[in-house]
């Protein structure tokens, strides 16, 4: 119950900023949160690597001093076991840095190639397939590709408009010309009756 309650929070909140962001600006979220994560990374590896020297400084300050063994012993541990750390928090770091990165750029392309394949498929079936003019795109986002299929399915809808009027204007047309033909063989049925 939990999994699913997170998976339409998650759903739910991917459908609010990806639909409802400009392209450019998720682009630039994504780009911030992995450079976010970089200087996080290396603020940490700074923390870290000062630790060392301190831990070095202080084995150096005991080893010149040569007061005791086991305390230069113990100051070195700690220097290494800064430096492991250190070397761990930054693999971790870069790691996640790098699964961060992909997941959003993994997001980003989501959100922008499957409203396109949608345009994609609807612009291909009226080229080549039934050639459909009823089809609209029906996107509900307010990205650009929204905006485009705002006015896609406007033009759609005035191409509609004229095709119907010029369908209702062709039967007007043919019923005039049809009224006309009988009218041409009226009067000449009617000539033919009366000889001059």
């Amino acid at each position: 119950y939990a999994n699913h309650f997170k998976s339409i929070l998650c759903n739910a909140l991917y459908e609010v900023v990806m639909n409802n962001l400009k392209i450019g600006t998720r682009l630039w979220i994504g780009f911030s949160l992995v450079v976010l994560l970089i200087f996080g990374m290396a603020f940490l590896s700074y923390v870290e690597i000062n630790s060392i020297k301190e831990q070095t400084d202080s084995l150096a300050r005991v080893g010149s001093a040569a007061v005791d063994k086991q305390l230069a012993e113990q100051s070195y541990a700690k220097a290494v076991a800064a430096y492991e750390s250190s070397l761990r928090w930054l693999a971790i770091g870069c790691a996640l840095a790098a699964l961060i990165g992909a997941a959003a750029a993994v997001l980003i392309t989501r959100s922008i190639v499957v409203p396109l394949k949608s345009m994609i498929a609807i612009m291909r079936n009226i080229a080549e397939g039934e050639r459909d003019l009823t089809q609209n795109i029906y996107l509900q986002s307010s990205d650009e590709l929204g905006e485009f299929s705002k006015w896609f399915d406007m033009f759609m809808d005035n191409i509609q408009a004229d095709v119907t009027h010029i369908a209702t204007d062709t039967h007007q047309l043919a019923a005039a010309a049809a009224q006309l033909h009988a009218t041409a063989e009226q009067i000449a049925n009617g000539t033919e009756k009366d000889p001059v």
